[in-house]
């Protein structure tokens, strides 16, 4: 692994100028607009760094993100970050979350499909009022959309789950929240959708993450806007702590809690310290089966293999 400097001189500057990569990035990203020749001398020379997000930038304009990923040091993250990331996390592994014992035949699966295809992933969802009143409006107008799923199944049951998809137009109207999103400026044509997930454990919560984040850094970084759903107070301090801003509650669901729409810049998400190091953690994983043309042999560590027992499949 090597630092960012390495990268920047021996995979960005032996392609371009210096000259050349400035203007690439001040033409497409705003955060670059004041970039000059000595602050990119000091980053190629090591004296400075990028923060993450403009690192994250950097490779993605360059078309680097794999090469980033393979290169770079896993960042640091500071321990603010990670205690905060724990306390979300810990609540999966909670009783209320291990009704079932894990079985050991788990296997982690991704999917894309449509919206009526992949439902059985995530049903478990429809228990809740505003979950099935949305679904119901969606089929009813016979909407179909494509939706990209991470998730961990057993022979029994599906145990662990992450979704998201670029449609968002019929959800934002059932909930009633156009005027909130027109105030913050959002494209609706141009969002992003993380619908309710669930964790049985935290290591399933951590492992879907990041691939999850792998395909939205690789996939939907140029989306400026992500939509995530929330339910519970350590669910909604995680969201806030990363930045985001609440936009919708539904706080009539009897029984089953409150529901809470969050916003979020797509691009500020990914640079988070903790959340990126677990994308870079699973990029070997995600790639092995997301670039057919690098084939590399899966090697999950060793903590993993022991909670899940067998590999990734397709």
């Amino acid at each position: 692994m090597q630092d960012f400097m390495s990268f920047l001189n021996e995979k960005i500057l032996k392609q371009m100028p210096r000259s050349e990569l400035m203007i690439k990035l001040q033409l497409k990203y705003d955060e670059f607009a004041g970039l000059d020749a000595i602050t990119l001398s000091r980053w190629s020379n090591g004296v400075t760094k990028p923060s993450l997000y403009r690192q994250l930038l950097i490779a993605h304009c360059v078309g680097c993100l794999d090469e980033y990923f393979e290169r770079c040091d896993v960042p640091k993250v500071p321990k603010i970050n990670e205690v905060q990331f724990r306390q979300y996390t810990s609540q999966f592994d909670s009783s209320y979350h291990q009704i079932k014992t894990q079985s050991i035949d788990s296997k982690v699966k991704y999917l894309k499909s449509t919206n009526k295809t992949t439902r059985h992933l995530y049903e478990y969802t429809f228990n809740i009022p505003s979950i099935t009143e949305v679904v119901e409006h969606l089929d009813k107008q016979n909407i179909t959309f494509d939706v990209e799923t991470f998730y961990i199944e057993s022979s029994e049951d599906i145990e662990s789950c992450v979704y998201f998809h670029e449609y968002c137009e019929g959800i934002i109207e059932k909930f009633g929240v156009e005027e909130k999103i027109n105030e913050l400026n959002i494209d609706i044509d141009n969002l992003l959708f993380f619908g309710l997930t669930y964790f049985r454990s935290s290591v399933h919560c951590e492992v879907l993450l990041g691939l999850a984040l792998n395909r939205l850094i690789h996939s939907y970084f140029n989306i400026p806007d992500t939509l995530l759903v929330a339910r519970g107070a350590t669910s909604m301090r995680f969201l806030e702590e990363l930045g985001a801003n609440l936009v919708h509650s539904r706080q009539q669901v009897k029984g089953l809690g409150n529901m809470y729409i969050y916003h979020i810049n797509t691009q500020k998400l990914c640079s988070n310290p903790k959340l990126l190091s677990l994308a870079v953690q699973y990029h070997p994983v995600y790639a092995h089966y997301f670039q057919e043309d690098k084939p590399r042999e899966l090697n999950l560590d060793e903590r993993l293999y022991e909670q899940l027992k067998q590999p990734i499949t397709k």
